[in-house]
Formats: structure tokens, C-alpha cells, sequence
């Protein structure tokens, strides 16, 4: 725009149709790089869930239930991504290793880790978080189940101390 003397603007000086876009404008639309008005979406967090809980698992034996979240999907083309955080204690040269399914028994996300490669005792914290995948359908409840699998290992995963909790959240994103 030539012309504009210092100072800019004034408001409402450019009206929508000057603009020469393609498409139309609304609410719900932006104006891309080339031009064209276009759907707002992808990236917005349509609903969360989560929950707290002092729970605590002493030498779990194979993989166990730790923790546990129902959430209902609100698209049936979003995505999940779950998160927890908790706490642990590790004797000598042990492991806990961590990982999160769904209600159909779909693995996801990969195992987290945790060792101790020392000679006594560890006591930490964890906070871990998965992206799930797959499309899930709408209006039934879908169970997130994170396990923990102590490999055999003397350790302790979780607290039973009511002030202590583990926490897991789950955010269903539109992509």
C-alpha cells in the first residue's frame, strides 16, 4: 500500500474484500501465505482428564497396573497424549521399567527406563508422556493403563502416602 504517511492506518480502513483472497472469511477461518481463507484446526486440545492418586506398588512381578484413566472421545480423527508422574525407589544395580496401553491391549509409545547403577539405594521422580496414534471411536470410553515392570528387581514405584501422589493426565488433541 503506498501513500501511508506516518502514523499508519486509520481503523477499518481495509475492508475483507480488499484483501483479494480466495475463499471466504469467517470466525472460524485465517488468512494463509497464499492468499486463501482456510479452516482453523489441527493442534487444539479438545479435552482433558486426568486424576491423582497415592497408589503404590511394591516389586510388581511381570507388567502391572499402576495406573489407570477412562476418557471418551469427542472425534473420532484426534489423538491422545498421556502423561504421569510419579516417584520410585531402586535398590542396587536395579531397574523399573514403565510403558502405556490402551483398553485393546495396543502398546504404544515405547518403554521408559529407569536404573540404578549404583551401590545403594535411589529414591526419584519420574514424569513420562506418550503419544498415542491411533483413532479411537467416539461416545464409548477408552481405558489408558500405564504399567510398571520391576524385571524381576526389588523396588517400590508410586507412594502410599496420601500427600504424595502420582498424577496422569490425559489431553485428546485434534490433528
Amino acid at each position: 500500500i503506498t501513500g501511508i504517511s506516518e502514523g499508519g492506518l486509520n481503523d477499518d480502513s481495509i475492508a475483507i474484500a480488499d484483501l483479494s483472497a480466495t475463499g471466504t472469511a469467517s470466525s472460524s477461518t485465517f488468512l494463509r501465505g497464499d492468499n486463501t481463507w482456510a479452516a482453523a484446526g489441527g493442534g487444539k486440545v479438545l479435552q482433558v482428564v486426568g486424576a491423582e492418586e497415592a497408589n503404590n506398588l511394591n516389586n510388581p512381578s511381570g507388567y502391572t497396573t499402576f495406573f489407570d484413566l477412562d476418557i471418551t472421545p469427542v472425534s473420532a480423527s484426534s489423538k491422545f497424549i498421556v502423561n504421569v508422574s510419579s516417584f520410585y525407589m531402586l535398590n542396587p544395580s536395579r531397574e523399573i521399567l514403565v510403558r502405556c496401553r490402551d483398553s485393546n491391549s495396543t502398546y504404544v509409545g515405547g518403554i521408559r527406563e529407569f536404573k540404578n547403577a549404583t551401590d545403594s539405594d535411589i529414591k526419584g521422580s519420574f514424569n513420562t508422556t506418550w503419544y498415542m496414534n491411533q483413532s479411537y471411536s467416539t461416545g464409548s470410553a477408552t481405558t489408558f493403563i500405564v504399567e510398571v515392570d520391576d524385571n524381576g528387581n526389588t523396588t517400590n514405584v508410586g507412594s502410599g502416602v496420601s500427600t504424595w501422589k502420582s498424577t496422569m493426565v490425559i489431553f485428546e488433541v485434534e490433528v
